[in-house]
């Protein structure tokens, strides 16, 4: 789909620009419960305040959530400046978040436009494959930049193409042990193999390596090639557990997190799945 004509203006007349303008001495909630952000948002009549990390965020209190991390997201990977960069290029050679990012604003606007919705309006739209992917990235990058855990590098990798699958794959992980409750704690030492970071029960103390690994497929996320389906149904991660359990573990108690990244064959349960068969066949080797 297009990109919209100006990406400023996405949600509402709203300049992306502005959603995110640092203001001081804000007066926050605390308190909340592990999984969720550390500060509520504070909400007046017509700006809502959010911090996020260190830094805090204002936008008219008629955007909702979902809006406020599209912007969000749109930030951490270059602001105005990355989407005017993107836009003139082929899909093809496009970030895949450029990509989802237009689609979104496409569909919002498309059923703003059906609804004849004026600003402030209510509208619901049915989540897409592309948006829901957009909002849970979104979602995971604010969340670990909120509890301080998201390293820069692996910032970084997201930004690149090439990389982005494995970075963010490394990085659902992650935001899934923080909504779990545990304390992460990325490993920095890179001279040595070890797993991707440490995470700890802030209840018992109790401490575990966590390493995650994600099947590429041709055609796939910026791969070159064509996604072959039959090839693409087998789990094919004995490679990647192999060099998982290979890592050094650091005396610590070893999870293992792999993204088969396999298509869905409908009508079959999660244990009749031909990536699941193939990944637990090949699982036995292992399993002592």
């Amino acid at each position: 789909m297009p990109a919209p004509a100006d990406p400023r203006h996405a949600f509402g007349g709203v300049p992306l620009d502005h959603w995110s303008i640092p203001i001081q001495d804000a007066q926050l909630l605390a308190g909340q419960p592990p999984g969720t952000f550390s500060h509520s948002p504070v909400i007046g009549p017509a700006t809502t305040l959010r911090r996020i990390g260190y830094r805090d965020y204002v936008h008219p209190s008629d955007v909702t959530f979902r809006e406020f991390l599209i912007g969000f997201v749109v930030e951490q990977f270059g602001g105005l400046e990355w989407l005017q960069r993107e836009f003139p290029l082929p899909i093809a050679e496009r970030h895949v978040v450029s990509g989802w990012y237009s689609r979104t604003v496409a569909s919002i606007n498309e059923a703003q436009r059906v609804a004849q919705a004026s600003p402030g309006d209510e509208i619901r739209i049915p989540a897409s494959g592309y948006m829901s992917e957009l909002l849970a990235l979104a979602y995971d990058l604010a969340l670990l930049i909120d509890r301080h855990c998201l390293p820069v590098p692996l910032l970084e990798r997201l930004r690149v193409r090439t990389e982005y699958q494995g970075a963010r794959f490394e990085m659902a992980v992650a935001a899934i042990s923080v909504r779990a409750g545990f304390r992460v704690n990325f490993i920095k030492d890179t001279t040595k193999t070890g797993p991707e970071f440490i995470a700890e029960d802030p209840i018992t103390a109790t401490s575990f390596g966590v390493e995650a690994k994600s099947r590429h497929r041709e055609g796939v996320l910026h791969r070159p090639g064509q996604l072959d389906p039959k090839k693409a149904a087998r789990a094919d991660v004995d490679r990647l557990i192999t060099e998982a359990l290979a890592k050094d573990r650091r005396g610590l108690p070893y999870v293992v997190m792999i993204d088969v990244n396999a298509p869905i064959e409908p009508g079959k349960t999660s244990l009749e799945q031909a990536w699941f068969v193939d990944a637990w066949r090949k699982l036995g080797p292992h399993s002592n």
